[in-house]
Order: C-alpha cells, then structure tokens, then sequence
C-alpha cells in the first residue's frame, strides 16, 4: 500500500510518498520518497520503548521476550540519533520513549530513505541498493524494486 502526504506539510514539500510492504512472516519495508522546491535535510523517525543499539544499516531494539532487527539506508549519508523522553512533556504519566532520528547530514531538493524492520530477526539482513532516484530492496526472499513512479515486489 502506498499513501501521499503531501497535504501534511503545508506547503513545505512537493513529493511525500510512503509506500509501505509487509513480507510474511515479519517484515515490514517503507520507502520514503520526499521532495522541496527548498532544500532540506529529511529525516526518518523511529519511536520505541527502549533505545536502539548498532549503526544505522544495523540497528536492534531488544524487549524481552521480542527482538527487532532494521536497516535505515539512503543514497545519502544519514546521521543517527536518539533523545530519550517526551518533547513536549505528556500531562499524563506515560511510559519510556526514545525517538530515534536517521536524518540527512546535507540539505537536498530530494530525498529517498528506505526502513526494513525484522520482527525477532526472522530473516537475514536485507540488501538495499540505489541507482538515481531508484532502490532495490532484496530481504525475506523477495525483491522490492523503487523507482518515482512504482514500487514492485517479486
């Protein structure tokens, strides 16, 4: 399934598209497709309960008894980051939150981010490649091929 949230931004994008596939048994790829008439530095957010360990092309957050494995890459350099707690703080009590930035480190017209979260690491590591504004994901067996027009899975 794929949405187009454009109309979320004000004004501030001209492309924010985010297809999004589930690969049984627990596999879910997003894509982010974004643009500007004004260069920006997008980013991809992950909110989670615990923080995450590795690097950005292999991350884990572990909650016992579940583990979940992902992959954040870009055609472009992404720096990661985390802050732990609420901004702004919730009037009510609510549990631990970490909000887990992959951003870019330069300001682009364009952007492309591709996330593949592993629930409990199932399957191995995914491939991600890119070639323009084009990607090719190839995790759980399958092959997911992006270009500014479609996504396909074979």
């Amino acid at each position: 399934t794929s949405g187009d949230a454009v109309a979320a931004y004000a004004g501030k994008l001209t492309q924010a598209k985010r297809p999004l596939g589930f690969l049984r048994p627990a596999t879910l790829v997003t894509v982010d497709q974004l643009a500007s008439s004004t260069a920006r530095k997008f980013e991809y957010n992950l909110h989670t309960t615990v923080p995450l360990t590795g690097t950005a092309t292999d991350f884990q957050q572990i909650v016992t008894p579940a583990t979940l494995c992902g992959t954040v890459r870009s055609p472009d350099a992404l720096v990661q980051s985390n802050t732990a707690g609420y901004t702004p703080a919730p009037t009510i009590s609510a549990g631990p939150h970490y909000a887990n930035r992959f951003a870019y480190g330069t300001a682009k017209l364009k952007g492309l981010i591709v996330s593949v979260l592993r629930m409990d690491c199932a399957v191995a590591k995914p491939t991600v490649t890119f070639s323009g504004a084009n990607a090719t994901i190839t995790v759980a067996g399958r092959v997911i091929a992006v270009t500014d027009l479609d996504v396909t899975v074979k």
